[in-house]
């Protein structure tokens, strides 16, 4: 992947999850060495054991856009909300109140529905909720466990690093949520805005881009 730093070239693996948003617990996850997202959606759903069941819904950022994507959701029955682009950050408190978009016409693209589907109030409110579903996840596998680089370039070695690193973070989700049922500790994610030191891995040979989906069951 090309480094935004130096403009030169690292060796990154594209590391997939699937989360819950009730319980912020992951649910599924894809290594993968593919640079484009628009790859990983469905092989990464295709992850979520039976037992937990289909997805109803799925948030997707713009870097996972394709009419193929949205046609293949939809055929598994599942509602995508996928970005058409990357909105501007900070658009001020007006933003929440404007008035519903005209609906488009009917020979409009799958790009413009979806644009349009995601500025209505059920859209807008739908595709809000990746912020506090995905961002604190992986705020917390980066930062929280310093889960950050791998220590071997081997796809094989760097499953089974995975899988550990996001064990320990369904040890911790399920403690919290354990606590919470016993009255020990606040609701998430507000539990998880605590002050912990990370500890950090120093690996060279391979580095972590972490990609995340949201699926609300």
């Amino acid at each position: 992947m090309k480094n935004a730093t130096n403009s030169g070239f690292d060796q990154h693996y594209n590391v997939q999850v699937v989360v819950d948003h009730d319980s912020r617990l992951v649910v599924g996850n894809w290594l993968c060495d593919h640079t484009n997202d628009k790859q990983a959606a469905l092989p990464t759903l295709d992850t979520v054991p039976p037992v937990v069941g289909q997805p109803k819904k799925v948030n997707l950022d713009t870097g996972y856009f394709s009419e193929n994507n949205i046609a293949s959701l939809e055929a598994r029955g599942i509602d995508p909300y996928i970005a058409t682009g990357r909105s501007p950050h900070h658009q001020g408190w007006r933003a929440f109140f404007l008035d519903n978009p005209n609906p488009p016409p009917n020979d409009a693209s799958v790009k413009e529905q979806m644009a349009y589907k995601l500025q209505t109030t059920l859209g807008k409110a739908t595709y809000r909720l990746r912020k506090s579903t995905v961002e604190p996840v992986i705020g917390i596998i980066k930062e929280t466990l310093g889960f950050r680089q791998f220590f071997s370039a081997r796809p094989g070695c760097c499953r089974w690093r995975m899988d550990i690193g996001l064990s320990g973070l369904q040890l911790e989700t399920i403690a919290y949520l354990a606590g919470w049922l016993m009255g020990r500790y606040c609701p998430l994610p507000d539990a998880r805005k605590r002050a912990v030191k990370p500890c950090k891995i120093h690996g060279n040979e391979a580095n972590m881009s972490c990609k995340l989906l949201v699926l609300m069951l």
